[in-house]
């Protein structure tokens, strides 16, 4: 890299005439514009320019290189304009981590939209419920629930998410609506049970600032949250879902909120990214993206 600057220096010095003119447009001293000179001639072993008190002269070994320097310009010139094209222009893979609720219930609709505003740009959707490692597994951004622990990555909200207790109204109507979190205990609950942990045995639900414990009964669990709405559809029992990924069961009728007037849970959805900084422009349109569909 050493060398590359200093045939970059050479170039000026021959583009300026003289050793003063070049330093003072590259901002450094004249003794150091002479110095890197003559370590770049003692490198090639040949003279590049000679010199005397009122002017520079060239040699023919210093116009060759000189030659080469003007090429060697012109690709870092090239690979300048490749580099702001990309961080200007939405282009390349866009790599985005989610859990499969939210990725199927929300984000994998938005797709379409984004691809067609944007269609320089290709979408890797990876949806996990394990936290990705946005650095090491090539990650633009990841979508994550819950409260962020202290992290050196970026983290901007995007939106509130609350938690809902539903069932099909066929379930209700053969079993009956729960009216008190105690009735819970006589229903079926189909249990959301994440991977290598306990299964929780009871919920909590809160009313005017009081907490009410109800144990629940469970044939069917699973670590996967879509699997549970299904189960839930088909008549499988009660169960604890986001609202995002019924919001459309419920206008269809497919399902109905059980008791509404007791709040269960909420917690915070939210972009993370590696950094603000030289962000590519794929990544600053998708979260921009992300925010208008959200807001509305």
């Amino acid at each position: 890299m050493n060398k590359l600057n200093e045939l970059m220096i050479f170039a000026k010095v021959v583009e300026a005439g003289s050793f003063s003119a070049a330093a003072q447009l590259l901002g450094v001293t004249k003794s150091s514009v002479s110095k890197k000179i003559s370590a770049l001639e003692q490198h090639l072993g040949v003279k590049l320019l000679q010199r005397t008190t009122r002017k520079i002269g060239i040699t023919e070994a210093g116009q060759g290189i000189y030659q080469r320097c003007l090429a060697i310009q012109h690709e870092l010139d090239a690979v300048e304009h490749e580099v702001a094209a990309v961080q200007q222009a939405p282009t390349g893979v866009l790599k985005i981590g989610a859990s499969p609720m939210f990725g199927n219930a929300t984000l994998a609709a938005m797709m379409p939209e984004f691809l067609l505003r944007y269609p320089d740009v290709t979408v890797n959707l990876h949806l996990t419920e394990l936290q990705s490692d946005l650095i090491g597994e090539g990650f633009d951004m990841s979508l994550r629930m819950g409260e962020m622990a202290d992290s050196t990555m970026i983290a901007q909200h995007l939106c509130t998410v609350k938690v809902l207790i539903c069932a099909s109204p066929s379930y209700l109507n053969r079993f009956g609506r729960p009216l008190a979190p105690a009735d819970l205990e006589s229903h079926q609950y189909l249990r959301w049970q994440q991977e290598d942990t306990a299964p929780f045995e009871q919920v909590v639900l809160q009313k005017n600032g009081s907490y009410y414990e109800s144990k629940i009964n469970s044939k069917i669990s699973s670590n996967n949250a879509i699997a549970l709405r299904e189960a839930a559809i088909n008549g499988g029992g009660i169960t604890m879902l986001p609202d995002f990924a019924v919001e459309q069961q419920l206008a269809k009728g497919e399902l109905e909120v059980v008791l509404p007037g007791y709040h269960i849970n909420s917690y915070p959805i939210s972009m993370v990214y590696p950094d603000r900084r030289q962000m590519p422009a794929k990544l600053s349109v998708f979260i921009e993206y992300l925010k208008t569909k959200f807001n509305r």
